[in-house]
């Protein structure tokens, strides 16, 4: 049996074209991989009102996909935030298996049936059943909920929180209105049996083997904050009486989070050739460090200008941050400038890789002179 593990996508308003893309490319996946279940390892939404806005085209990319595959959704801390009185169960989010039951729920994934329509035959060998376990302040209480004995060759907990030991790279809750998560103990997990744990709410991709289980977080599906660096993707699962196997998979379609430092040289010029902007995905969010001395403050403007022209809609996002320029009048003509720059300049190297290196060491050296300068000496 394949499964899906996926989690944190943030579906939003604000980037729901971008978004809606990413989970189409997921849905494609998917099918693509014959996958039986499609597991949401909680934060689809990035809050409740983007559930309420996007419930429609959600819904209808849900129903494609369910045709063959089947959805289970498990509520994160973003699903539920700003939700009041109101319920995810009360949406209209086509046809997915809501695991919203607390203190959890169990699912039984039956092997997917053959083009003929008859089940296979070792269907009841295969099965894999599902503790689901969504979103909540603590989860200490877990031995008193009455989870049942393992009842079938492979157990699979999906559960959104932190496993202590596994860095949290998540959103800080940048309106001070997200919950905090709670703590997954690592014997939460042995304790229940399980093979695998399909885990979400780290944005970062992150594995690990504790007490013989298996600890997966894929990391958001999408770039949902500033620096989550690194592919974006999703884990593949084969399921088996031997056991649970994942692989990870890159979603192109979300993009990548990239923070590049541009040199600018003494006239203002900028040169991203280094950055192979070339190879820049349409959803990169892009953030340009400037760094450099220019002899002419006011050259660098109309230089960023030029950038911002050429690649703010070539990438989903475009920033320029020229912070670390500084001014240094006249230092092209200073002689011990000078005399540096013509050495750098003839120390150009020839492989590609050490460019960068170069170009960095040519403010490091201006930087260095304007502080003799500056210094009398």
């Amino acid at each position: 049996m394949t499964l899906i593990h996926a989690s944190d996508l943030h579906l939003s308003e604000a980037d729901s074209d971008y978004c809606l893309e990413v989970l189409d490319e997921l849905a494609e996946l998917c099918a693509g991989a014959q996958a039986s279940a499609l597991l949401l390892a909680g934060d689809v939404f990035d809050s409740f009102d983007a559930a309420e806005a996007l419930r429609a085209p959600f819904g209808a990319r849900v129903e494609r996909l369910a045709e063959r595959c089947r959805v289970l959704f498990l509520p994160g801390n973003h699903d539920e935030l700003r939700q009041g009185s109101r319920r995810l169960r009360a949406l209209d989010l086509g046809p997915v298996t809501l695991l919203d039951g607390r203190p959890f729920s169990l699912v039984r994934l039956a092997a997917a049936a053959d083009e003929g329509g008859a089940e296979h035959e070792a269907a009841e060998q295969e099965a894999v059943e599902v503790v689901a376990i969504p979103h909540q302040p603590s989860y200490d209480g877990y031995r008193d909920w009455g989870v049942p004995p393992k009842g079938a060759p492979v157990r699979i907990v999906l559960a959104h929180g932190i496993v202590p030991g596994m860095a949290y790279t998540g959103p800080a809750g940048e309106d001070g209105e997200e919950a905090p998560a709670g703590l997954l103990a690592a014997g939460l997990f042995r304790d229940l049996q399980a093979d695998y744990a399909a885990l979400g709410h780290l944005h970062g991709r992150r594995r690990a083997v504790e007490d013989g289980v298996t600890l997966s977080y894929p990391g958001s599906a999408r770039v949902c904050r500033r620096g989550e660096a690194g592919e974006r993707g999703v884990w593949r699962l084969t399921a088996s009486a031997a056991g649970v196997t994942g692989e990870f998979v890159t979603l192109p379609a979300a993009g990548r989070y990239r923070d590049c430092e541009a040199p600018v040289d003494p006239s203002g010029a900028v040169d991203l050739a280094p950055l192979r902007p070339e190879r820049w995905h349409r959803n990169d969010w892009v953030v340009l460090r400037a760094t450099g001395v220019v002899e002419d403050q006011n050259d660098l403007p109309a230089a960023l200008a030029d950038l911002r022209g050429r690649y703010a809609g070539a990438v989903r996002r475009f920033e320029i941050d020229a912070a670390d320029c500084e001014a240094m009048p006249g230092i092209a003509s200073q002689p011990l400038a000078a005399r540096f720059l013509e050495l750098w300049a003839a120390s150009e190297p020839q492989d590609p890789a050490e460019r960068p290196a170069w170009l960095r060491a040519r403010q490091l050296g201006l930087l260095a002179i304007k502080q003799e300068l500056a210094a009398g000496r």
